[in-house]
């Protein structure tokens, strides 16, 4: 065991007890944590001059030195904060690291540069920072692969002998396909490369050349990793039944980039819609006709009901299953449906504010109406105007949320057992009560035990009255802000907490 001391040009020591100094390296960081181990920004390191110099301890020296220079330090403590600062200020510290780039002065470019990349989260900014890459670091396999590791757009910083090698690009679009957007030309016609890039990421599809972009089975792994990916074949592949199929399956929104023969083929179109039911969208007019492709899509989606036919949307069975599965799919549904009390029933049992989209006969059905208030108060809202006058559907949808209130008729606002049911449940339900019962005292209290800050509510009187305010303010101090200027002189600087 072997005692090693780092200094700092801060004037701090640290002791490590290691076997080699291989060890300490470990301990210390990954080469790409260096900047972010620690808390404390004294401990940063020139790892790579100073490390790749030794492998083993000099066994007549045991003490080594790792030096960091001051303005290292300070750009350090700017750039873990840069995210937070303005534009002109992250201006102001990038054009000064370019400064140091251009005149070739930074303390350590690999480490920074990589620091930078890890901590700085705005890409087009600091691209001016990589221009000035000295050319043995673009040169430079593992410095670049972390580079690329950290964002693969870094690659189209490495140097020409790297982008054009067959072994490092295939290891690195196996690591993420995208990166084939920034390899050589030659290479993008490379079958072995981009069916690697293709496997790992779909997408890579679009930078391969014209030549690969129409190998059938180059495109078939594109697809089966990412179905949309069918963007980016040729027109005769997009026409290639086991192609799309292949991409339909994956992401059924694919079917938007298959040929409208396929488009209105039915065995594309159903596995689409039962991968996604929102790619009836995409479907050929005749086959959003068809029975057994739209139910298909509705139990998916209750949604993918909007893109069926007119005749489909006034189907029972059809719109049963959409609202079924999405309540609010009722407002695709035809008119007359919209007026059944089965299906408008099983729409608000899915969710309730789907009563919405019901017909005014069923928004006035009361055995409906009751049934749903006492699940959801605030369904209220979308009730008939004559049932919102009625007591018992009112007082049932308060209990259950007073806010409810807001949509009760001004009659029943002015009743007192409804508004004391509706604070008792939400003390903020005071603000639509009427006058004459913000200045209820009852009421008022139970306001106020229920949500201090309701005071803001009551009458003037009531917000004058000590007890109702010592309540409200025992639920909330806050709520002394609302009280009479009389009571907040008093109360100012009594300790009424609990």
């Amino acid at each position: 065991m072997v005692n090693v001391t780092i200094y700092y040009c801060s004037g701090t020591e640290i002791n490590y007890d290691v076997d080699n100094f291989i060890e300490l390296i470990n301990k210390l960081k990954p080469v790409h944590e260096i900047f972010s181990l620690y808390e404390n920004n004294n401990e940063v390191y020139n790892s790579l001059k100073i490390f790749n110099e030794f492998n083993e301890f000099n066994e007549l020296n045991n003490i080594y030195s790792i030096i960091v220079l001051d303005y290292d330090l300070t750009l350090i403590n700017k750039i873990k904060i840069i995210n937070t600062l303005g534009t002109d200020e992250i201006v102001i510290i990038l054009n000064t690291i370019i400064e140091l780039f251009k005149n070739n002065i930074l303390y350590d470019d690999e480490i920074f540069l990589l620091f930078l990349a890890r901590h700085h989260k705005s890409y087009n900014m600091i691209n001016s920072c990589y221009i000035y890459i000295s050319n043995d670091l673009k040169d430079n396999i593992p410095f670049i692969k972390n580079l690329v590791t950290i964002r693969c757009s870094y690659l189209k910083y490495a140097s020409i002998r790297l982008k054009n090698s067959e072994t490092f690009v295939l290891e690195t679009v196996k690591e993420n396909g995208y990166s084939l957007k920034y390899v050589s030309d030659k290479l993008k016609n490379n079958y072995d490369i981009v069916l690697a890039a293709v496997k790992q990421n779909g997408f890579s599809l679009e930078f391969a050349t014209d030549e690969l972009k129409n190998n059938i089975y180059i495109v078939s792994e594109a697809v089966k990793k990412e179905g949309l990916s069918l963007v980016h074949a040729p027109d005769k592949l997009k026409n290639n039944y086991f192609i799309v199929l292949k991409a339909v399956r994956k992401c059924g929104y694919a079917l938007r980039y298959a040929s409208n023969y396929l488009k209105n083929n039915y065995d594309i179109v159903l596995e689409a819609v039962k991968q996604t039911g929102n790619a009836l969208n995409y479907a050929s007019t005749e086959l959003r006709k068809n029975y057994n492709i739209v139910l298909t899509a509705v139990k998916t989606d209750g949604f993918s009901l909007q893109y069926a036919s007119i005749e489909l949307r006034n189907n029972k069975n059809i719109v049963f299953e959409a609202v079924k599965k999405t309540g609010h799919s009722l407002q695709y549904a035809s008119n007359k449906l919209k007026n059944n009390y089965h299906i408008v029933n099983e729409a608000v049992q899915e969710n309730g504010y789907s009563l919405e989209y019901a017909s005014d006969k069923l928004k006035n059905n009361y055995k409906l109406v009751l049934g749903l208030v006492k699940k959801n108060g605030c369904v209220l809202e979308y009730v008939s105007k004559d049932l919102r006058n009625k007591e018992d559907i009112v007082l049932a949808a308060v209990k259950k949320s007073g806010y409810s209130l807001i949509y009760a008729s001004d009659a029943l606002r002015n009743k007192e057992n409804i508004v004391l049911e509706a604070v008792k449940e939400d003390g903020l339900a005071l603000e639509h009560a009427s006058n004459d019962l913000r200045s209820n005292k009852n009421i008022v209290l139970e306001a106020v035990k229920e949500y201090g800050l309701s005071l803001e509510y009551a009458s003037d009187d009531l917000r004058d009255n000590k007890n109702i305010v010592l309540e409200a303010i025992k639920e909330n101090k806050d709520a002394l802000q609302y009280a009479s200027d009389h009571l907040k002189k008093i109360l100012k600087y009594v300790d009424y907490g609990l």
